[in-house]
């Protein structure tokens, strides 16, 4: 099953450069980053701490090149976007994380009584 996952992952790959270009192929980076690690690891249980050898997928590299050109290279927007980014990973990925910081995020929102509903669409 191993392999066709990966043989289905190559065709639509190869579809996507043929059609798309090289700019909307998923790519792996890791966690290298001080600051983004810093940001993400901000919100994660300790259990849960990312380092540098793993790695997060960029679903959209031309994307985020286009939005470090325009501002990320500028000092003030670094470390609100990194922020920003581990917010977000957190939230998106909590469910599967920790059932405590899904029940904390969502109290903070008056949200809690939805934790059950959250967790499922996630």
């Amino acid at each position: 099953m191993i392999q066709l996952v990966l043989q289905t992952h190559a065709e639509i790959v190869e579809l996507v450069l043929r059609f798309w270009g090289r700019g909307f192929v998923p790519q792996y980076h890791n966690m290298s980053d001080p600051d983004l690690r810093r940001a993400v690891n901000g919100y994660l249980p300790d259990d849960s701490q990312l380092w540098p050898v793993d790695e997060i997928v960029n679903m959209q590299p031309e994307f985020f090149s286009r939005l470090d050109a325009t501002h990320l290279r500028k000092t003030g927007y670094q470390e609100r976007f990194k922020l920003f980014l581990g917010a977000y990973v957190v939230w998106a990925l909590s469910p599967m994380v920790s059932t405590y910081l899904t029940n904390s995020m969502l109290a903070d929102m008056n949200r809690l009584s939805t934790a059950d509903d959250y967790r499922f669409s996630k």
